[in-house]
């Protein structure tokens, strides 16, 4: 079980570094290219990076949480109402961050359109989609630990 726990904390921690290395500088550079565009389009540009700061910090604190449940499973520890607090929040920042990508799509359908590649709306609506299926199965295994806690109250009241 520690073996499996590490590698995910360790694919969790590349994660969250590749979101802020993309934060260091990717997102300046959008700004800067919003900045040299000087026409009615370069707006467009000020709301990626803001949607893409956003998404890094609620990305950056699911992880943390995710850390935390991840550290429950390590100590044995994963039927407890932190656990169960754990997946809520999760849940939670999950449903921003698709609210987060789901405002995010008029814009990049402008983006779209103006520079006629689709693909840019496409893998907007994928990121939405992965966000929200997330958010859905969080709530499946917040619902399904609770259960797990309620028959685990009744035992230890039985025995």
């Amino acid at each position: 079980m520690h073996q499996e726990t590490t590698f995910l904390k360790a694919v969790i921690i590349g994660l969250v570094l590749v979101v802020l290395g993309g934060c260091c500088f990717a997102i300046p550079n959008i700004i800067h290219i919003g900045w040299q565009f000087h026409n009615r389009y370069s707006y467009l540009f000020y709301a990626v990076a803001v949607g893409g700061f956003i998404t890094a910090i609620l990305f950056s604190w699911i992880a943390w949480q995710a850390l935390r449940l991840l550290q429950a499973i390590a100590q044995q520890t994963v039927f407890t109402l932190q656990s169960s607090a754990n997946l809520h929040r999760i849940k939670i920042g999950t449903l921003l961050m698709s609210a987060c990508y789901l405002l995010e799509l008029p814009v990049l359908y402008v983006i779209a359109d103006h520079a006629d590649a689709p693909g840019i709306l496409l893998i907007g609506i994928i990121l939405t989609g992965a966000a929200i299926v997330i958010s859905v199965f969080a709530a499946l295994l917040e619902k399904l630990l609770a259960s797990a806690l309620t028959y685990k109250a009744e035992n230890d009241l039985t025995i």
